[in-house]
């Protein structure tokens, strides 16, 4: 195996491992990542450290400066508002794709997750409820059978665990579980999404799943929802 090979196979190591520091909240915003301290703990040179760090940094997980380094993205207002705009349209085609060919199968796994969402709630276990949001959405993706859609999917998901894994922190040092998070809201958006896919109109899982993320997610984060979504009937029943 050529160098070249090796260092890329490393280079994909080093990015998977930092990508679910941060994730996990292990590495928080604005914390600086140092090649050669990176390359030590990997144990390999800093040239795939260095070229984990460029693929980070194109998919704006980390911020590289010029003359300081590499930091992990703090996200701004804007930043979070057009990811949240991006994953509500992914997760919305998706459940449009999901909605044509459901199966029993899928149908029961939603189920099955949505379920375990509720028991999380009631034991006011945040992290777990979020781990059991993502399998329920990730699901819906990889129903889409669109290999495209899942890809720019994952890049979204990245970013947006970082911001959970900011809100987790600061609801846990700040009072209930309901204080910012609108955990009713959530569990009530997942049934209703599960709903509307059942049912197997492509139109309506499409509205109720972007119509649920828009809503609720800006909700969540504190931050106005963009014009281009006027308020509907559902989501003002909410």
């Amino acid at each position: 195996m050529s160098n070249k090979d090796t260092n890329h196979i490393s280079a994909d190591r080093i990015y998977d491992a930092i990508l679910h520091r941060i994730a996990s909240g292990n590495l928080r915003a604005g914390m600086r990542l140092i090649e050669q301290d990176l390359a030590k703990e990997y144990e390999v040179s800093r040239s795939p450290v260095r070229e984990a760090l460029i693929r980070l940094s194109e998919k704006g997980i980390i911020e590289i400066i010029a003359n300081r380094g590499a930091f992990v993205s703090d996200l701004s207002q804007e930043k979070m508002s057009e990811v949240l705009v991006m994953r509500a349209g992914l997760e919305g085609l998706a459940a449009r794709f999901a909605a044509t060919h459901n199966g029993g199968f899928i149908l029961k796994t939603l189920s099955g997750i949505a379920k375990r969402m509720e028991v999380a709630a009631r034991n006011d276990n945040l992290p777990l409820l979020f781990e059991y949001h993502w399998q329920f959405h990730e699901t819906i993706c990889n129903a889409s059978e669109n290999e495209m859609l899942l890809n720019s999917w994952e890049r979204y998901y990245t970013i947006m665990h970082m911001m959970l894994q900011s809100l987790i922190k600061s609801e846990r040092s700040g009072g209930t579980v309901e204080s910012q998070i609108p955990v009713k809201k959530i569990l009530s958006g997942t049934n209703e999404i599960l709903r509307a896919i059942a049912e197997g109109d492509p139109d309506e899982a499409e509205d109720v799943l972007r119509n649920s993320l828009i809503f609720i997610g800006f909700e969540m984060f504190g931050l106005p929802v963009p014009h281009a979504f006027p308020k509907t009937k559902s989501a003002s029943a909410e």
